[in-house]
């Protein structure tokens, strides 16, 4: 799927499979329920998630932005047993704050954010809220990458390990 200049909505369901192949140049508007099960998505657009959206296995996206909360600031994204790792410039189309729930759990569950800048922090919005949940019988990295900046609220519940510079 190659997205080019401009905007392109779907509006309906998003099941992105293993061998999905995603260029993003402009925007892509992921308005109903989406599930991703791997695949490729790189590109210097961004990708704006507006509904429920769920990591069913091992995906990154390396794209310019990912807007995690979508237009509303209230999406809920959930990561079951693998990871969601971000290697972008931006977690927002207009910075760097999530203001949505995100759901991590599993034995592998993990959110890895890599900004691109070393020097940028990612943003946790004050109503917003990190749950990490895990029943591993050992301690698990399930947060890592680049520092964040934690308003909302954060809920570790098993043997976790939060990786990343907090503040």
């Amino acid at each position: 799927m190659n997205i080019g200049q401009g905007l392109t909505q779907i509006n309906g369901t998003a099941d992105f499979q293993s061998t999905a192949v995603v260029t993003v140049a402009g925007k892509l508007e992921l308005n109903g329920a989406t599930t991703f099960a791997g695949g490729s998505y790189s590109g210097a657009g961004l990708i704006q998630f507006n509904s429920t959206t769920t990591i069913n296995s091992a995906t990154t996206l390396s794209t310019a932005a990912v807007d995690l909360d979508g237009a509303s600031g209230i999406t809920q994204i959930d990561v079951n047993d693998t990871s969601l790792v971000l290697n972008v410039e931006g977690i927002d189309e207009a910075n760097n704050s999530f203001a949505g729930t995100l759901n991590v759990s599993g034995t592998s569950g993990l959110l890895e954010v890599n900004l691109n800048d070393p020097q940028l922090q990612w943003q946790l919005a004050p109503a917003s809220s990190l749950n990490f949940v895990s029943t591993f019988a050992s301690s698990i990295t399930m947060l890592s990458g680049s520092p964040l900046l934690a308003d909302g609220t954060i809920t570790a519940n098993g043997k976790i390990r939060l990786a990343p510079d907090i503040q």
